[in-house]
């Protein structure tokens, strides 16, 4: 009799362990965090889309590369998380914010409505948007004559966004393209007689493609890009700005813009 209470009370305690095991585990912490035990490591993750060079583009290994990825990667040491990228089309990138990833880290124009869903950094890059056309095109000398042209913009991009808002322009006369490839593709073909994008984008394009040029090195409008967070996670924003404070105190922040918007560029 004693040996049977004996087993029954080896059994009841291996159960009680095993769900003693089961409410041990633990969520993932706010802010990409993965586990807090000893030598684990904080995941960051980072949504991107990986076809607006030179802030983020893939090798001819399939790798990612470019500005954002190695300024994420700098940050993410000095902070220590581990940077996992996500690479998505941009439209719809902002919508896994807080839920596919923590953060975006794509050439992001700060936007005052676009506060009303997310948090911004500080200000990491000043950009602001231009005009490529084919070499033999002259029929735009500035933004004054863009209305009735037929005009290429990412779609969901502020190049966008500004473009409908510009007097005299239709909105008919404005062709979104995925991405941004798509769009110099189509120009250079003939179907769109100038795009409009971000003055990083247009250099390394009119580097890489000798049928176009750039009506002006001067942005016809200034903007500054920054880092969008999860709403509400100001913690995170604050440490993403002390990070790029130190970055930028180091000197390695204009390595970075040496490597990407003055040697890549050429």
């Amino acid at each position: 009799m004693k040996k049977q209470w004996l087993a029954i009370g080896l059994v009841l305690i291996l159960v009680l362990g095993a769900l003693a095991g089961c409410g041990g585990s633990q969520e993932p912490a706010a802010g990409g965090e993965e586990g807090n035990g000893e030598g684990e490591s904080r995941v960051l993750k980072v949504g991107l889309n990986a076809a607006f060079p030179p802030f983020e583009m893939r090798d001819e290994n399939d790798q990612l590369i470019g500005f954002d990825v190695d300024l994420m990667k700098e940050l993410g040491a000095i902070m220590g998380y581990e940077i996992e990228f996500i690479d998505v089309p941009w439209e719809g990138i902002f919508a896994g914010l807080g839920t596919t990833y923590d953060v975006v880290c794509s050439g992001v124009t700060i936007k005052e409505e676009r506060k009303n869903s997310m948090e911004f950094t500080d200000p990491y890059y000043e950009a602001g948007q231009v005009i490529i056309v084919r070499q033999d095109y002259d029929e735009i000398q500035s933004e004054k004559d863009l209305p009735g042209k037929k005009l290429g913009v990412q779609v969901g991009t502020t190049a966008h966004e500004i473009l409908l808002e510009m007097e005299g322009i239709n909105e008919g006369d404005i062709i979104p393209y995925d991405n941004y490839p798509l769009a110099f593709i189509d120009l250079v073909n003939g179907g769109c007689d100038a795009v409009i994008v971000d003055i990083p984008v247009g250099k390394a394009e009119v580097k890489e493609n000798d049928k176009v040029k750039m009506v002006s090195e001067e942005p016809f409008i200034a903007e500054y890009n920054a880092i969008a967070v999860t709403k509400g996670n100001t913690e995170l924003v604050e440490e993403l700005n002390a990070a790029l404070a130190e970055l930028k105190e180091s000197g390695k922040y204009e390595e970075l813009v040496q490597k990407w918007f003055v040697e890549f560029e050429g």
